[in-house]
């Protein structure tokens, strides 16, 4: 960027340094540049901070780890090493196709689940979790036994991921 700015390693403050500090702000990014790192950018004459990396989000930002890189780059632009500290969650959901009509036999079966389900004596918070997980439980069996499955999809929640970045 050359923007020098103290607060990413330069010694000095300079104008465009003050603008990109504001932009940060303004747009809500988080700077994982460490303010005391290696310089990003050296030449024999030269040094400086000038790859800044910006992310979007607080918990994101608390995650990761960011390291100036002494691997040779071939380039006057070092390596920075950036970890994200999350863990994969995978979530199937079981979609039942529903459109085409099954209603009757879906509501015979429901009833013939419905008297074992206690819903009145329900007086705790545990027992009303475990009431409602019994009733999730016989919707589940009765659509099973009444309509077809949907495809299903793998929806990804985070992802455990190791960057190298080159300039």
């Amino acid at each position: 960027m050359n923007a020098p700015r103290t607060l990413w390693g330069y010694a000095n403050n300079s104008p465009r340094g003050n603008i990109m500090e504001d932009l940060i702000s303004g747009l809500n990014l988080h700077l994982l540049n460490e303010k005391d790192s290696e310089p990003t950018f050296q030449r024999r004459n030269a040094k400086g901070w000038r790859d800044l990396t910006l992310v979007k989000g607080v918990q994101l930002a608390r995650t990761l780890s960011w390291k100036v890189r002494d691997e040779l780059s071939l380039s006057d632009h070092k390596y920075i090493h950036t970890r994200l500290g999350i863990t994969v969650q995978n979530h199937t959901y079981t979609r039942f196709k529903t459109a085409y009509g099954g209603l009757r036999k879906f509501s015979m079966h429901f009833r013939k689940e419905f008297p074992k389900i206690q819903l009145l004596d329900c007086n705790t918070r545990e027992h009303l979790d475990e009431t409602t997980c019994f009733l999730q439980r016989a919707i589940f069996r009765c659509c099973q036994k009444n309509y077809k499955l949907k495809k299903s999809q793998t929806i990804f929640k985070g992802h455990p991921v190791d960057t190298r970045s080159r300039h």
